[in-house]
């Protein structure tokens, strides 16, 4: 079994942001990161969303799952990524956590493009001074971090 890795950075900036409603969560949480340059760092969400999708891994790909807010919106429990290099680009990866409106009952995975901001969603998102690329692993079918 491989050792693990890990390096050790400063934080470099953080950047404070409202998502509006209406936007795709997860093309808003790449927008800024592409627009601040930031290349390596982590971030965490909170609000609502009125329409909810992520994915499940399984062999090497994600199985879609799209949810619709009935009434009003899917509450967001704290929900976190990180942001790195994958194939040349900023990539901004995250697990997404979000309860039903019925019974609160949570549920989640990987967020894939779809989820609609209602009525609101905030970000901090801190860049952080090292270089993290993700590298396909043919074994897993996965891109896991490298340094």
């Amino acid at each position: 079994m491989q050792d693990m890795e890990y390096k050790i950075g400063k934080i470099l900036k953080t950047v404070v942001a409202r998502i509006d409603s209406g936007e795709d969560l997860l093309l808003s949480l790449q927008k800024i990161a592409e627009e601040n340059n930031i290349k390596a760092g982590q971030f965490s969400v909170i609000g609502g969303l009125k329409q909810f999708a992520y994915g499940l891994f399984e062999h090497g790909a994600y199985h879609k799952i799209i949810k619709e807010a009935k009434r009003c919106c899917f509450e967001l429990l704290p929900t976190g990524g990180n942001i790195s290099i994958k194939e040349g680009k900023i990539f901004a990866h995250c697990h997404i956590i979000a309860s039903d409106e019925e019974e609160g009952r949570a549920f989640g995975g990987h967020l894939i493009e779809g989820s609609i901001v209602y009525p609101v969603a905030e970000v901090f998102m801190q860049e952080v001074g090292i270089e993290i690329e993700r590298t396909f692993d043919s074994k897993s079918k996965f891109w896991p971090i490298k340094f």
